[in-house]
């Protein structure tokens, strides 16, 4: 015989050390009497069959609340107050991020509770929450045990996508939201129903941020394989927690059609470096990749160069936060100055490891580009050598319209050579050189070298530059009387008190005019045209010089 338990009155939790079948009885027992109190009950290491009964006596029992069998916390005391009317059912608590505590014993409970019996209040449920990384067989065992009527909502993810005829492209954006693996399951299910036809109709999948891991990777290629995501145009994965393996899968699986792919903060490393590369040449069309914060080092980027170099429509490159090194920001900037594709962008800001030993690849690459419009090494610890090395691609580029060389340990020095840079270039409109320590020397060597005679710079950032007193005036002496071209002046962060800083970037975003070309002052005169029989009489405002 089992042990007597009738004795534990007014008890509202209990922790069985064992499952032995004496015990399983002696609990059932307790648990089937009017007067039980018991709220809590934690039954670990049972087998399906022993969880079943346990499930069923505790969900019979007004007053069990919580069953757990060492995993996952099952809300029987929800379940029956809802019944019928349930649904919505949260099954995170103590489940841990994988699903560990979501086993055959847990869904065995669940089925018994939910899934059977005359009321199977499991029929209306339509939101789950389940952990991010259970897999996608588990998941798919564990809504059929609660009987869902129709596939579940799961995670945030929507269970349909209505799509009207005649609307614009679909697009799905559940990022930031906990989808993990099993949203996935609910998104196959949701996707599959858009295909009509040979018509597909998802256009643009935002799930940056979901918590996939390499597993979800694998369960979202074969979502992308489907019929209906072979129009997909962009696909977003920022932080989903790939890994190598997950960025490998996704990559294999993409539409031919996909133009932008985002992958950043996905830890890939040089494997998915070179898995992207392959991607680039399984989707001719693509335009965009993003590979920022991955871990890649120079062995991935040289990689990833050749397909750079052999693609001809891509035109968005962000590498940022890596460590590629001077061999591989060299193969990259070589394949670009290369490539037919016209590339527009190239950011490789936050790779510190990158010096002035790769800048002449730099230059040369943004000296003959007729297309890069956009270089951003912000926080690329170039310095004075790299600048002078950038100077001459600069100088030369035909088309480069922003740069960004914040903290890039510049100086005095660097600023002179950027300075006499601008004397030369025809097309730059942003210049960012925030936190170089250029301070009052560097400004004036700025501004004699060519800032004072750019025609086209429009856009200076000289925030946390130590600049004080002396190159402000110098700032706004040119602001005066040389240059009338640039509008926007950042100015934080340097040493002039807030009214000089103020009184500056006023004085840059005010509309000049460069003084007359026979050197006299002019002076607007108002001069009244009247005319008989018109009562709209306007003063025309003429400039004569006086």
């Amino acid at each position: 015989a089992g042990p007597d338990l009738m004795g534990l009155a007014g008890l509202t939790s209990l922790r069985l050390s064992d499952a032995s079948p004496g015990m399983i009885d002696a609990v059932i027992d307790v648990m089937m009497e009017r007067t039980c109190t018991i709220g809590s009950l934690l039954v670990p290491g049972c087998a399906p069959d022993v969880a079943v009964r346990v499930a069923s006596a505790a969900f019979a029992c007004a007053s069990c609340q919580t069953l757990s069998f060492g995993g996952a916390t099952l809300p029987v005391g929800e379940i029956r107050k809802k019944g019928e009317s349930l649904e919505a059912l949260d099954l995170t608590a103590d489940a841990g991020a994988e699903g560990n505590g979501l086993r055959d014993a847990e869904i065995a409970a669940l089925k018994a509770v939910l899934g059977e019996g005359d009321t199977k209040p499991g029929a209306n449920v339509t939101k789950l929450s389940l952990p991010p990384l259970l897999s996608a067989s588990q998941t798919r065992k564990l809504v059929e045990a609660i009987g869902c009527r129709a596939l579940p909502s799961i995670n945030g993810v929507p269970a349909s996508m209505s799509v009207k005829e005649g609307a614009s492209p679909y697009s799905l954006d559940i990022a930031g939201t906990p989808c993990g693996v099993p949203g996935l399951v609910t998104l196959f299910g949701a996707v599959t129903k858009l295909a009509k036809g040979d018509i597909a109709t998802l256009r643009h999948l935002s799930l940056g941020g979901t918590a996939l891991g390499p597993k979800g990777g694998i369960a979202l290629a074969e979502i992308l394989r489907h019929g209906s995501c072979a129009g997909l145009e962009r696909l977003s994965l920022p932080g989903a927690g790939l890994g190598p393996e997950g960025v490998e899968a996704v990559c294999a699986a993409l539409p031919i059609k996909l133009l932008a792919l985002d992958l950043g903060s996905n830890g890939c490393g040089d494997q998915g470096a070179r898995a992207v590369g392959e991607a680039l040449k399984r989707c001719p069309n693509m335009k965009r990749i993003g590979l920022a914060a991955n871990e890649i080092n120079e062995t991935g980027a040289r990689a990833l160069a050749p397909f750079i170099r052999d693609h001809a429509c891509l035109e968005e490159i962000h590498i940022t936060g890596n460590r590629v090194g001077d061999r591989g920001c060299s193969a990259i900037a070589q394949s670009v100055r290369s490539t037919n594709a016209p590339i527009v962008k190239l950011a490789l800001n936050e790779n510190f490891n990158i010096t002035a030993a790769a800048c002449k690849s730099l230059s040369q690459c943004v000296g003959s580009s007729r297309t890069l419009q956009e270089l951003n090494l912000s926080k690329v610890m170039i310095g004075a050598e790299g600048a002078k090395a950038l100077a001459t691609g600069i100088a030369e580029s035909p088309a480069l319209r922003v740069l960004e060389l914040g903290s890039c340990k510049l100086r005095a020095d660097g600023a002179k050579f950027i300075g006499e840079a601008l004397a030369r270039n025809q097309s730059l409109e942003r210049l960012g050189l925030s936190r170089n320590s250029l301070g009052d020397k560097g400004v004036f060597d700025l501004v004699a070298g060519g800032l004072q005679s750019s025609s086209t710079l429009r856009e200076l950032d000289l925030r946390h530059n130590s600049i004080g007193p002396e190159g402000g005036k110098r700032l706004a002496s040119m602001l005066e009387r040389k240059n009338f071209v640039l509008k926007s002046l950042e100015f934080a962060g340097n040493k002039l008190d807030a009214l000089a800083e103020s009184k500056l970037i006023a004085l840059a975003a005010t509309l000049r005019t460069r003084p007359s070309a026979l050197g006299v002052s002019r002076k607007v005169l108002k001069v009244e045209t009247i005319v008989e029989g018109d009562e709209n009489q306007e003063g025309l405002n003429v400039e004569v010089p006086t």
